[in-house]
């Protein structure tokens, strides 16, 4: 294998609660991970992408849509009482089993088909070039029009951690986050004074029930229309 700097994982494990096989379920035709595995190949910036699972259909599904690398989740860590961070550094334990080290980690949700590859470029360039712990994107609590994604970004200095919310007004979009191996390593939240998060346009992005699924398929489905969305990801 090529050397292998920049990877995404995006963490797909079975056995959701709200939504049954939510990271599996259709969305306008095609496995809602679909979208997520062809908007990290859009960005045209990864020496690897990797799916962390442990659920044959996804592995199968995955490799169908392009992925090189699986990495099989045990059970223990494969619940919704275990953290992202955890679930990362199992992958970087077993990307050094096969002599895979990369520099930087894009962790990727399953069901994130609102999110903008422009976005995750932007990110890695942002994190590269400043001393930045993570980068994530995040919507607004309140009202904001006409927002420039490029050019609001958010210092964090007050955290709910448990809520995922930003200075009161800035709510984690659960789509990404970008870091470096050692932060990945050594951080147990995200949500870190030395983090930056960003503010994008859509209002709803976390799918967590099918109230959320029918807002964000609404959203997409009108993005699609306006900028021809989907034939510009695939």
């Amino acid at each position: 294998m090529k050397s292998v700097n920049n990877i995404a994982i995006i963490t797909a494990r079975k056995g959701s609660v709200r939504i049954k096989n939510k990271n599996l379920k259709l969305f306008l035709g095609k496995p809602i991970i679909f979208y997520s595995i062809k908007i990290l190949q859009k960005t045209k910036i990864f020496d690897l992408i990797v799916v962390s699972t442990n659920c044959d259909r996804t592995e199968r599904i995955a490799k169908k849509y392009g992925v090189r690398k699986i990495i099989r989740r045990p059970d223990n860590i494969s619940n919704n009482k275990t953290g992202t961070i955890k679930v990362i550094n199992h992958s970087i334990e077993e990307l050094r089993k096969n002599k895979i080290f990369p520099k930087y980690i894009c962790c990727m949700y399953p069901a994130s088909p609102l999110t903008s590859y422009k976005n995750i470029k932007f990110s890695y360039n942002l994190m590269k070039k400043k001393f930045i712990k993570f980068v994530f994107p995040s919507t607004s609590l309140i009202k904001v029009k006409n927002i420039n994604e490029e050019k609001k970004i958010i210092k964090i200095k007050k955290i709910r951690r448990k809520e995922g919310i930003v200075n009161d007004i800035y709510l984690d979009a659960a789509q990404f986050y970008y870091a470096s191996t050692n932060t990945w390593k050594k951080s147990k939240t995200a949500f870190l004074k030395k983090s930056l998060t960003f503010l994008i346009n859509d209002r709803v992005s976390d799918i967590n029930t099918m109230s959320d699924w029918k807002a964000v398929k609404k959203i997409f489905i009108k993005k699609n229309k306006k900028y021809n969305y989907l034939s510009k990801l695939l």
